[in-house]
């Protein structure tokens, strides 16, 4: 089976037998291997190229609608790839993970992140427990999907923890990133700087700005 999710990897013999089988235009194969149109450079043929590639109207509309769809595939294949995952920073030190938690009696349960080229997801769970243990039943999580689309701005605050547990507790500094949409409300993402806060930051930004350019064109 071919695997049209990755038709730009295609070279041209692989891209002529996809056209001979899916949209019946056999009879151009070996125009298609001689020209070296392979899938990567499929999509840019203008329609002066096609005309003179192929000069019935119905055959060249057929291939246009061929590539098309190899495009939309690879476009839904995109915006679906998770680009980051992130946790949830909670405490700032050890100390402060002891205090939070009672010694480690009552375990946190930190929200997860996961980030692709069209949206943001949150992810909360609220877990029933018996002190340290969690129970078999009655667990909740809530999924937040935030479109890229709608975000307007993303701001970053940190936090650094206070100077005795900087200093005794391996104090961590705990970065906020407020994410403020037009329709969602604002979003709070805590992290610890040293895991990659300003790679997330920029990446983020990157992705607003690519699904935003998409949503204009």
């Amino acid at each position: 089976m071919v695997d049209t999710e990755k038709y730009e990897s295609w070279g041209p013999e692989e891209l002529a037998e996809y056209l001979k089988v899916s949209a019946g235009l056999g009879q151009y194969y070996e125009m298609i291997v001689n020209h070296n149109i392979s899938g990567k450079v499929a999509g840019r043929l203008t329609d002066n190229d096609l005309v003179q590639m192929i000069p019935v109207i119905g055959d060249r509309l057929l291939f246009q609608e061929a590539i098309e769809s190899l495009q939309k595939i690879h476009r839904q294949k995109q915006r679906q790839e998770v680009i980051w995952n992130g946790e949830e920073m909670l405490f700032v030190s050890c100390c402060d993970r002891a205090c939070g938690t009672c010694c480690g009696c009552c375990p946190a349960d930190p929200s997860t992140y996961s980030l692709t080229h069209s949206h943001l997801t949150i992810k909360t769970v609220k877990t029933w427990r018996c002190g340290p243990i969690r129970c078999c039943c009655g667990h909740e999580y809530f999924v937040d999907n935030v479109d890229l689309t709608h975000v307007t701005s993303v701001d970053v605050q940190s936090k650094a923890p206070p100077f005795c547990q900087l200093v005794f507790c391996c104090g961590r500094t705990m970065e906020k990133v407020e994410i403020k949409t037009q329709v969602e409300g604002d979003k709070i993402i805590t992290l610890e700087k040293d895991e990659g806060i300003y790679s997330f930051s920029k990446k983020i930004l990157n992705q607003i700005e690519e699904a935003q350019q998409m949503e204009r064109d």
